[in-house]
């Protein structure tokens, strides 16, 4: 015999693969949930860190011209 593999074992390699897949993808998309919130709120302070700095940038090239 060959060690080639009949289709049923191509079919169940297949599913095995399938359901694994699955499984990584939902504990993606739990430690994302888990996340997000805080990745929301950092990234968010550092928007508004970026939005007061560059107010101030601006401010001083119109006050300051010469």
């Amino acid at each position: 015999m060959s060690g080639g593999g009949g289709w049923l074992d191509r079919l169940v390699g297949g599913c095995v693969s399938l359901l694994i897949a699955a499984f990584a993808l939902y504990c993606a998309a739990s430690l994302l949930e888990a996340v997000l919130p805080t990745l929301m709120l950092v990234v968010g302070i550092a928007a508004l860190v970026g939005l007061v700095i560059g107010a101030v940038v601006v401010f001083r090239t119109w006050r300051d011209r010469w």
